[in-house]
């Protein structure tokens, strides 16, 4: 089909003088999106991008955090924060992020974290939690971009995006509050399925059925979203594989 565009590169999708962009992942802990991440930082790193914020840290901890960039060396309390985050919230995939940051560090990036702690949302109701994060990182966000710097954000789509279930999302949240725009970048596929009988992870994404109906499950390529203050400028597809297949990834 037309709108599935295969030969981009991430500089592509931004204007030049954007100062945020947020990627969103379509699953939390999915290692496709971790590597496509690892990608992204590379190739944004290189038109000016200095900072890579994640929902995955909590900015309190931000100290810690500019210590490990400038040292490497990570502190007892955040690698166990890291491990408590994704058991928590039943991801359990602590080394697919511990690795991410690391690229980071490795990219030159400097590497802060956006969210709240754990324990200040864990046993809110829903929407709440999501409201009062949301606001948080938007903060966090403005507050680097407001000193001049360039940031990449890293967290579930259902933050970035408005909807009716969780309300204002980080996209909104920056251009209400602070008047900062930003590109919104979501990412599908992934770790899902080639064959719809296949499938292991419910709520399939319209894109990843179009993409099966279209041939083009296995291909990384994008299209253009909705855009505005509520939904992705972009939805990044990457191949689909099953689940079982993630662990061999590269």
């Amino acid at each position: 089909m037309a709108d599935f565009i295969l030969d981009f590169k991430y500089q592509d999708l931004i204007p030049p003088h954007q100062r945020i962009v947020i990627v969103g992942e379509a699953s939390h802990g999915i290692r496709p999106y971790t590597r496509e991440l690892a990608r992204a930082l590379k190739a944004l790193k290189a038109v000016g991008f200095s900072h890579f914020g994640l929902e995955m840290l909590p900015s309190a901890y931000n100290k810690d955090i500019k210590r490990y960039s400038a040292s490497g060396q990570m502190s007892e309390s955040l690698t166990q924060y890291l491990s408590q985050w994704t058991h928590r919230d039943a991801y359990q995939t602590p080394l697919n992020y511990r690795e991410l940051i690391d690229d980071a560090r490795s990219a030159g990036m400097q590497i802060v974290g956006l969210d709240i702690h754990i324990d200040d949302w864990f046993d809110m109701e829903q929407r709440a939690s999501h409201l009062k994060r949301n606001h948080h990182m938007a903060d966090e966000i403005a507050r680097i971009a407001r000193q001049g710097h360039r940031i990449l954000a890293f967290m579930h789509h259902r933050h970035a995006e408005t909807t009716d279930v969780f309300g204002s999302g980080v996209k909104r949240t920056l251009k209400e509050f602070h008047q900062l725009d930003a590109t919104f970048i979501k990412l599908v596929g992934g770790a899902s399925c080639v064959l719809p009988d296949d499938c292991r992870r419910p709520g399939r994404l319209p894109l990843e059925v179009r993409a099966i109906t279209a041939g083009m499950a296995t291909e990384r390529f994008y299209i253009e979203g909705k855009g505005g203050l509520d939904k992705a400028d972009y939805l990044l597809h990457l191949p689909q594989i099953v689940v079982a297949q993630e662990s061999a990834l590269p």
